[in-house]
């Protein structure tokens, strides 16, 4: 984010629905009502990290050899938002 500040006028991040809350109610990661579609920016996101189990982490590191043990997307979210309360 630092080095981009000041030659680009905004941020792409790209990820996947399993980071929002209604992703998480699909796989049985949260709990509670349903959310409303379609999904948007401001739509809320999962609040349980790391939910990725040992099986699931192996069989992605069979294409992504760099995956960690604690791989999960919502922090790039909360970065970029962080960073975008700077400017």
């Amino acid at each position: 984010m630092e080095t981009f500040r000041g030659v680009a006028g905004r941020i792409v991040a790209l990820s996947s629905g399993d980071v929002y809350r209604a992703g998480g109610l699909l796989h049985g990661f949260e709990t509670g009502p349903l959310q409303p579609v379609p999904l948007t920016e401001e739509s809320e996101l999962r609040t349980s990290l790391n939910v990725y189990g040992p099986e699931i982490l192996a069989r992605l590191r069979a294409v992504f050899a760099w995956l960690g043990d604690e791989y999960d997307k919502i922090p790039v979210d909360g970065a970029a938002r962080a960073d975008m309360s700077k400017t």
